[in-house]
């Protein structure tokens, strides 16, 4: 069994090195695009944190930013603009 493996891809080496080659790329694309969503979200927190701030606060009818939750209630957002 292990001959006819090993003969078959020496037949098709050509293909098998292709299908490898591939692969590679797709799971190394994957790994890149993981990187960069894990960047992105690491990144938001960081910038509060730089600004020292615990919240944003959006004035009212101004269009959404990413990070804004629109289910948070107005009492809090209240709370954070007369400290």
């Amino acid at each position: 069994m292990w001959l006819v493996s090993v003969l078959d891809l020496q037949f098709r080496a050509r293909r098998f090195v292709i299908a490898v080659v591939v692969t590679s790329l797709v799971f190394g694309i994957a790994l890149a695009i993981d990187g960069m969503r894990r960047s992105v979200q690491s990144e938001t927190p960081a910038i509060v944190a730089l600004f020292g701030a615990d919240h944003w606060i959006v004035a009212r009818g101004s269009p959404q930013c990413s990070g804004y939750d629109a289910r948070r209630p107005h009492a809090r957002a209240r709370r954070g603009r007369r400290s």
